[in-house]
């Protein structure tokens, strides 16, 4: 009789505890549903808007984690107030992505005490939003060009060839659209080949509207790398051949 008292008393323990945990996982926020993207106005390239569903009334907050699809490392995680009311739809903006790469995000509704349930979204800014990456940022910088030395400057008794750069932006979405370079834009210049044991350089290379000036003649092939300003993942990369002869 007294073990079967306390097996009845441990079945009871033991039922106590499966329904506490059963309350427990009842009270899991309902999973997000319908999640949505579409491309950021601002950054089209390098950003998106997430849309949701919230099936929930008991969430506490969301949070939402951006991973590698292919590496699964933690691209950005981020926190953000709950939705007022079940089936009614949340947004919040994703920024700081490589267009051409592969994303999954994963979307949690979290309660009060750390329950949760979650849903996961596969994207590429390029695939899934049709945005195409090498037209909505480019800049121009101009025609392959010739310069010569007898019409540039003497140094030193040195002959200096010069040439000036004016890049100018093309498809690009407002508010970075403009006819000129603008506080939105930076970028530096490099040499990508140049004749042996060439004397020349940018004044300045970390400048957008900046001139090379050499005392060699040669052929030279210069590159524009360009950058948004909240972003440093280079967004256009183009090159122009300047020929200097005597």
């Amino acid at each position: 009789m007294f073990n079967f008292v306390k097996n009845k008393s441990l079945f009871k323990t033991l039922g106590l505890s499966i329904v506490l945990s059963s309350i427990a996982m009842a009270t899991a926020p309902s999973a997000p549903t319908s999640i949505g993207l579409t491309k950021s106005v601002l950054n089209p390239t390098t950003g998106v808007r997430l849309s949701f569903l919230d099936t929930s009334d008991n969430e506490d907050h969301y949070e939402i984690t951006i991973r590698d699809y292919n590496t699964n490392v933690i691209h950005q995680k981020k926190t953000f107030p709950t939705v007022e009311g079940s089936n009614s739809y949340g947004y919040t903006s994703i920024n700081y992505l490589q267009c051409n790469n592969i994303y999954k995000a994963t979307l949690r509704a979290i309660n009060a005490t750390g329950e949760y349930s979650d849903t996961e979204k596969v994207f590429n800014i390029n695939s899934t939003l049709g945005v195409p990456c090498d037209e909505l940022f480019s800049v121009d910088i101009g025609e392959d060009t010739t310069i010569s030395l007898s019409d540039g400057t003497i140094n030193h008794g040195v002959k200096f060839a010069e040439v000036n750069f004016s890049p100018t932006l093309k498809n690009i979405p407002q508010p970075y659209k403009d006819d000129h370079i603008n506080p939105y834009m930076r970028g530096y210049w490099s040499v990508l080949s140049a004749p042996e044991n060439y004397n020349g350089s940018f004044v300045p290379p970390y400048d957008f509207l900046s001139s090379f000036v050499t005392s060699t003649p040669g052929v030279y092939t210069l590159q524009l790398n360009s950058f948004l300003h909240d972003d440093n993942s280079i967004k256009s990369v183009d090159t122009i051949t300047v020929t200097v002869v005597e």
